[in-house]
This record gives C-alpha cells, structure tokens and sequence, in this order.
C-alpha cells in the first residue's frame, strides 16, 4: 500500500526541471544541434534557450553540450545575420559566407529566435538581436503569403505550420531589448500586426493541420510577451 501510494506522488519541480535536461541532453547531436526531422538552427535555438532557463532555475547543465550547441548555432549563422534552413555538416562561418539578401528574406521569421538562443548564453548582442527582429518584420509580407498553406512555398520556402511558431519567437526576443523606445516600438508594430490577423469568431490560424486551439494559444502568447 505504502508503494502504490508512493507511485501516486507528483515529482518535485525540480526533479522534473532535472529530468527535462536530461532528456533534451541525451539527444543532442554528435555535431552539437539538436533536430526534429533533421539538424537546423531554430531547434538547437529553443534547445539552448531551455537550457538557460532551466539553468536558472537552479539545474545543472552540461556546459560541453551548451559550447558545443552554441559552437552549431553560430556556424549556421551567415555574416549577414541569415540562418539557413538546415544545419550544415561544417557550419558557414568557417567558409566565411557573407549571406544574400534573399537569405535573409528566405530566413526572416526564423533570424530573431536563431539569435535569441545565442543571446541567452551571451554569445549575440542586443544590437544583432535588434536587426534579426528588424528584418523578420520586414519580411512579415513573405510570411504572411504562406500562413494558411500546409506546405513550402516555391519562393522562399516559408511553410504556414511555421507562422505562429516564428511570431511567438519574434515576440519572445521583442520582450528581451533593454532600449525601452526600441521595444515599445517594435512591440507595437508586432502587436498591431497580431491584431489585424483574427478569423471571424475571434480565433487565429496559419496551417490548418495544426488548428484553432494552436494558433489561438500562440496568438495570445505572442500578444502577452510584446505587452
């Protein structure tokens, strides 16, 4: 009786913030992202930024695994400040790759979470930060084009499924600049933005296979951390 009742029992935060950072650890890979489908620098972006908070929430974290994440992260990351869509076998800034202006429109909703993660390990400044929010509001066009479509676009590649995923992340680093004119700024454009997009009844969506509730939940996430 006294084991059943045990088994019953929550584990403590900490044990589950503990269990988390294991779990994310184990599954880095050889080359030091982290991946779903394949390797690419907004996944090893999140990895690293759970990473930081679970950090500072009192857990251990392996410190190799975060040079070595953060080691991908920014050998994906172009002179220009564009990622690219999947990590490469050897990174680019050791190829000393500039970066195009269509990269940079091809990567815009991806460029402020792909530097966020770099920025809460102090590995990007607020002024890199700034310009990746910069360029993903200038190229809010491009991503808007493919929001209700459950697939790539031909041009750049924009997926709907990754709209709200992309708008959450943009809000996330709006909310981390200290200059407080620039973040009223860049918060109101993004709000504004976030406001004209609700369907009829109130609800959001970009990809229909991911639905109402996802894109609702993400919406107001977004609003929440650009107030």
């Amino acid at each position: 009786k006294q084991n059943s009742t045990l088994k019953n029992v929550e584990p403590s935060l900490d044990i589950r913030i503990k269990q988390a950072v294991a779990g994310l650890e184990s599954i880095q890979s050889r080359r030091g992202g982290w991946y779903h489908e394949y390797n690419n620098p907004f996944v090893t972006s999140t990895a690293l930024m759970a990473l930081s908070e679970a950090q500072s929430n009192g857990a251990s974290v392996d410190s190799q695994k975060v040079e070595a994440g953060l080691r991908s992260l920014a050998g994906d990351r172009y002179g220009n400040g564009a990622y690219p869509y999947n990590s490469s076998r050897g990174g680019t800034s050791g190829k000393k790759k500039a970066g195009s202006e269509r990269q940079i429109a091809a990567s815009a909703g991806r460029m402020p979470l792909c530097e966020l993660g770099l920025w809460y390990w102090g590995e990007s400044s607020e002024e890199k930060l700034a310009n990746a929010i910069q360029q993903s509001l200038d190229g809010q066009a491009n991503l808007e084009k493919a929001r209700k479509y459950d697939d790539h676009t031909s041009t750049l590649a924009y997926g709907g499924f990754f709209f709200w995923y992309d708008m959450r992340a943009r809000s996330e680093a709006i909310s981390k600049i200290s200059n407080p004119e620039l973040k009223k700024k860049m918060g109101d454009r993004q709000k504004t933005i976030i406001l004209s997009l609700p369907e009829l009844d109130g609800c959001f969506v970009d990809s229909y296979e991911l639905g109402r509730v996802y894109g609702t939940a993400m919406a107001l996430l977004s609003l929440a951390n650009c107030d």
